[in-house]
Parts: structure tokens; C-alpha cells; sequence
């Protein structure tokens, strides 16, 4: 036996702070076991105790004693917090939602010199197209009519939209029945301001198809006619009707109906 090498281990648990080896080191140095022996036992418990520190640690992390902030993942691969879980971050507050932040461009739902086409999804070209509309979508604010052949367009709001007769509630609006009668089919803007050389409605003179009013004061069966602020203009007139989220820019006083004027600030 070399008793300085049992000292040597007693000096290096010391060091490395496991003093509470020490006590092995003497208790070998007393039985004059072989230095192998001895610190074959000291590896051996060493490994021991080591191996015991290392599981209670991991015991408490699972504890949530210093474990890592973990986030649960879905199937699909996205993170899910839990709602009952304390937050570093305050929740965000609500934002508006898709519909409101979407901007709509205009939409042309009709455009076309034959009125038939109203209210029917077809495509036959550029001046001769239409799609269904039964109801004015909730993004809609505004309502327009214009000439292909000169430009002039007017402006309503679209709650003055009326799919029937019982729909509309202002003498000024935009007759979208496409009302059969006097042997005209009627669609457009209409106003009691303008001439009713053309109804559009009936007895309103405005800007689109309708009947034609007897110069003699007779209104039975007249032919299919095309007007412009009541005044009668050529059949072959290519008129365009749109939906707007809202009034365009370019838009001047003159070219809005009465009835707009209510609606402004939408």
C-alpha cells in the first residue's frame, strides 16, 4: 500500500469539492485496500451520486422549476399558446375585420344598348355584356349610369335601388324593376326634375331605356326608347351601369342625383 496516493485522492475530493468522500478515502487507508480499489469505489459512487443529482434536476424541470418556456404544437405544425397560461405580451386588441380594411373597384354589371340583358350573366363583347344582380352587394355605396358614345355619367346612392315598384322611396333613384310594361322595358336613373319625354319610370322622365311618351298626350303601347335626362336619344346608345364602393373623385355636383345628397359623407 502507498498511503500518499489515498492522501492524493483525500487532497482531490477536497478540490472538487466532495469532501464528504473523504471519509472512503481514510476508511481504505485503514483496511489497506490496493489505491485501485479505492478509487475504483470513489468512481463507482461518484457515477452513483452523479446519476441521482442529474434525475432529481429533471424531476424539477418537469415541475416547472426553471423548465423552459415550451409552446404546444399542432398537428399541422402552427403553435398553440394556452389561453390559461400567464402572457408576457398583453393581448393584441381587435382589429377590424377582413371585410371592413377590403376596397372594392368598381364593378360594371351592365353594359349594353338592349335592356333585355339585365339582371342575366352573359358576355356576347365589350358593349354587350351584363351579370346577375338581384340585390346590391353590402360594399356598394353608389350607383351610376353613362353614355359609351359621349362620357356623361350621373351618380345615386344605392339605397335609392329599387328591384320592384314597393322598393322605391324617393321621387329620385334608380329603377332597376326592369318593369315590362307599354311595350318597354324600364331601367335607369329617374327624377321628377327632368323631362319625361322618356320614363324611365313611370311617369318619371331620367337616363336609360323606357317608353316612349305620345307627343299627343296618349301613353297607350309605345315602342322601346332610350333617353338622357328624359330627352329621347338614339336606340343604338351603348349605356354602362356600375357599382361603387365609393363617389369617384372626378365626380361633380351636377352629375349626382338630389337624392345623393343625404348619402355624401359615405
Amino acid at each position: 500500500m502507498t498511503p500518499t496516493c489515498h492522501i492524493g485522492s483525500i487532497l482531490l475530493a477536497q478540490a472538487t469539492g466532495l469532501e464528504f468522500l473523504e471519509p472512503v478515502f481514510r476508511w481504505a487507508e485503514t483496511l489497506a485496500l490496493p489505491d485501485y480499489i479505492a478509487l475504483g469505489a470513489v468512481g463507482v459512487l461518484a457515477f452513483i451520486i452523479g446519476t441521482a443529482i442529474s434525475r432529481s434536476k429533471s424531476r424539477s424541470n418537469r415541475n416547472g422549476d426553471g423548465a423552459p418556456s415550451t409552446v404546444p404544437v399542432t398537428s399541422n405544425g402552427s403553435s398553440r399558446k394556452d389561453s390559461s397560461a400567464p402572457q408576457d405580451m398583453p393581448p393584441e386588441e381587435p382589429s377590424e375585420s377582413n371585410e371592413e380594411k377590403e376596397i372594392h373597384a368598381p364593378l360594371i354589371v351592365f353594359r349594353s344598348n338592349d335592356p333585355d340583358l339585365w339582371g342575366k350573366d352573359v358576355y356576347r363583347g365589350t358593349n354587350s355584356r351584363a351579370c346577375e344582380m338581384r340585390v346590391t352587394p353590402d360594399w356598394a355605396n353608389w350607383i351610376s349610369i353613362s353614355r359609351v358614345d359621349t362620357g356623361e355619367v350621373i351618380f345615386a346612392p344605392t339605397w335609392t335601388v329599387g328591384f320592384s315598384n314597393n322598393d322605391f322611396h324617393s321621387p329620385t333613384g334608380f329603377n332597376a324593376s326592369h318593369e315590362l310594361f307599354y311595350g318597354a322595358r324600364h331601367l335607369g336613373m329617374f327624377s321628377e326634375t327632368v323631362p319625361n319625354e322618356v320614363e324611365t319610370r313611370f311617369t318619371y322622365g331620367g337616363w336609360g331605356f323606357g317608353h316612349r311618351v305620345s307627343e299627343d298626350g296618349d301613353e297607350s303601347e309605345s315602342a322601346q326608347a332610350s333617353g338622357w335626362a328624359g330627352k329621347e336619344i338614339s336606340a343604338e346608345t351603348v349605356f354602362e351601369i356600375v357599382l361603387h364602393q365609393k363617389l369617384p373623385e372626378g365626380a361633380k355636383a351636377d352629375q349626382v342625383l338630389q337624392a345623393a345628397e343625404t348619402a355624401l359623407s359615405i
